[in-house]
């Protein structure tokens, strides 16, 4: 995964974030979001309204295979929208970043201990 394909390579792996990505795109035109907001006003919400009902298994699943291919990606940049966008908000509600961790792949999960020992909440 390549930071300069990150906001195309999420509406590729989710086409049901289209509509919000669509408003988040109107909102920064002419220029396209940088990936941090695009990921933190984007899949965030989506991430944490999927974690809090576990209604869609399958769905989670995708969303956590996507955050890992993020945290293997050998791009510090890609890296970065992981901790900074998605971790540390999800962080911020323990019971959500416990239901969050049950389903993180090794490299999320390793990641989401440093960021969590970073902000001090571990």
């Amino acid at each position: 995964m390549k930071y300069t394909d990150l906001n195309n390579s999420l509406l590729e792996h989710f086409p049901e974030l289209e509509e919000r990505a669509r408003e988040e795109f109107r909102w920064w035109s002419p220029e396209p979001p940088p990936s941090h907001v695009f990921y933190g006003d984007v899949l965030t919400p989506f991430v944490k309204q999927q974690l809090s009902t576990m209604a869609e298994p399958k769905l989670l699943d995708r969303i956590f295979q996507f955050l890992e291919a993020m945290a293997m990606s050998g791009q510090d940049e890609v890296k970065a929208v992981l901790t900074d966008s998605i971790l540390e908000v999800i962080g911020d509600d323990r019971e959500l970043l416990a239901r969050a961790r049950a389903l993180m792949g090794r490299e999320t999960l390793a990641l989401s201990h440093v960021t969590e020992k970073q902000w001090g909440r571990e």
